[in-house]
């Protein structure tokens, strides 16, 4: 593996595979892949035109950042006002490049705004999964069954 080498990870898992906490995970791959430097993780959704990226050291946050023309902001689910800064909320993303579709997409992602981005803490209690590794999964469990 070439010293420059770096993983990127966009995700998807939706509870179809094994456990790992996030820490665990990027250790596993890096010692497999004998990376050395940082792990980039994409957060994006078929919904948006835009993704968020960060840069991951083994122990540190996992901070995601976007370019200039997505914002997001973090609401209190009951009342959907912005949350203060450093408190968990549902994720919001405003994306100006959605020019044929909704700017703005509320999602079921718990998430807590910091310095430059926001980290992600988890799902909504109770709301289905969603995501292409779901469509993914859809579509392998139909061609078993028609295959049957």
């Amino acid at each position: 593996m070439h010293e420059d080498s770096l993983i990127f990870d966009t995700g998807g898992f939706k509870n179809f595979s094994r456990s790992y906490s996030e820490n665990d995970f990027y250790k596993l791959l890096k010692d497999r892949f004998k990376v050395k430097t940082k792990i980039v993780n994409m957060y994006g959704m078929t919904e948006l035109s835009s993704q968020y990226y960060s840069k991951i050291e083994l122990g540190g946050k996992n901070i995601k950042r976007g370019p200039h023309w997505i914002r997001f902001k973090i609401i209190d689910p009951i009342t959907e006002q912005e949350v203060p800064k450093g408190e968990i909320g549902l994720l919001v993303h405003v994306d100006l490049a959605n020019i044929n579709s909704v700017p703005a997409i509320q999602t079921g992602d718990l998430a807590i705004e910091r310095e430059g981005g926001f980290e992600l803490v988890g799902r909504q209690p109770l709301i289905e999964s969603r995501g292409c590794s779901l469509s993914a999964q859809q579509w392998i469990e139909e061609y078993q069954n028609d295959s049957n």
